[in-house]
């Protein structure tokens, strides 16, 4: 049996990893199809494999909701900003306010997306007035404003 650099060993496997046959591994890297056969089956490969593919499974999962609650908090404060401007506006006239409904729209939009509901399912018609943005910012985040 020829004696075989670990880092050959470890090549091997990550091309195994990322599902190439072995029949091509072995033309590949030069190693015999038997030999690669015997690592896997010493080395326990599939499982290893598995539990790789796993781990870079749940850091991505991690990612993800790491991204959505930043994101989630960030439309958080958008929603709170957008009430309050609406709110100055209805007591002071004078108030300018600097939403658009599209933006409002958007950002609702972005909201449930996070949540998991679908978008289409988002309409705002007619005049958005303090009380029903308040509404529906209770109704997305419940009672509190605050923007964890």
């Amino acid at each position: 049996m020829t004696k075989y650099d670990k880092s050959v060993i470890d090549n091997v496997f990550k091309l195994y990893s990322l599902g190439k046959p072995i029949e091509r591994i072995s033309k590949e890297v030069g190693v015999s199809r038997t030999q690669i056969y015997k690592w896997r089956k010493n080395f326990d490969w599939n499982n290893r494999s598995d539990e790789i593919n796993a781990k870079a499974q749940k850091k991505i999962d991690e990612t993800i909701t790491d991204i959505k609650h930043r994101q989630h908090l960030l439309l958080k404060s958008i929603m709170a900003k957008f009430t309050e401007q609406i709110s100055d506006k209805n007591k002071n006239p004078f108030t300018q306010v600097k939403v658009s409904p599209n933006e409002l729209v958007t950002t609702l939009k972005h909201e449930l997306l996070l949540f998991g509901e679908p978008e289409t399912k988002t309409e705002v018609s007619g005049v958005i007035t303090a009380e029903s943005l308040a509404d529906m910012y209770e109704e997305i985040y419940g009672d509190s404003k605050k923007t964890d």
